[in-house]
């Protein structure tokens, strides 16, 4: 039984595969609380009784209503439930079906899970204590990209001091983009982070689901 925030069908609105429509299938739960989250309603108590409880047999009708052969795990923080979603893609999940992860990167991810994953995109929280071996294996063995929140010039340094130098990152495996949960604040921010990115030689992120929709969710 998975425990999930909501399923739709959208764009991927970040990172590498931008633009790519996709089903999302968010899971409810995550280990982290960032005050800054724009996904607080996947963890914060004052929404959790709008989880669902899928089975299975639930899921893949879900996912069947809409034209489209790709799935976006997310969240929340879906390695919570690897296990869970690992038995459902082995024993239910058609074979035509494509998939992506999307994690903060602090829990170990197995390789049931990870290995068939087209990307795995990790965005790993600034504020937060990572443990190096834990990133240093979806990188070594996985195709991985970074995907990095901003706001301020302080991050650019905690990224390179933190993750780019100890891990030896590559810089077209980066991508940075702007903090903020309102396309106000997207807007406003986003010329800083197009030079950030520029200076540093990494790539720059919009995030479209906000700059489209504003705080609309389920798009």
């Amino acid at each position: 039984m998975l425990k999930i925030n909501e399923i739709f069908f959208a764009v991927q609105g970040e990172g590498v595969n931008i633009g790519k429509p996709s089903i999302f299938i968010r899971m409810n739960g995550c280990n982290l609380n960032c005050n800054w989250c724009d996904t607080k309603y996947t963890w914060h108590p004052d929404y959790l009784e709008a989880s669902l409880k899928m089975t299975d047999d639930d899921l893949i009708k879900e996912i069947e209503k809409y034209n489209c052969s790709h799935i976006v795990w997310t969240g929340g923080e879906p390695v919570l439930q690897q296990y869970d979603i690992f038995d459902f893609l082995v024993m239910d999940l058609p074979s035509e079906y494509t998939y992506e992860i999307e994690t903060n990167g602090t829990k170990e991810i197995t390789h049931e899970f990870a290995a068939d994953a087209e990307v795995i995109t990790v965005s790993p929280k600034l504020h937060h204590d990572y443990d190096l071996d834990i990133l240093y294996n979806y990188y070594q063995y996985y195709r991985t990209v970074w995907k990095f929140v901003v706001s301020a010039t302080k991050h650019i340094h905690q990224i390179k001091k933190k993750f780019i130098e100890p891990l030896a990152l590559h810089n077209e495996d980066i991508y940075i983009m702007p903090e903020g949960q309102t396309r106000e604040e997207q807007l406003q921010r986003m010329p800083k982070v197009i030079r950030w990115a520029k200076e540093n030689n990494w790539n720059f992120s919009p995030r479209i689901q906000i700059l489209t929709y504003n705080t609309k969710r389920g798009v």
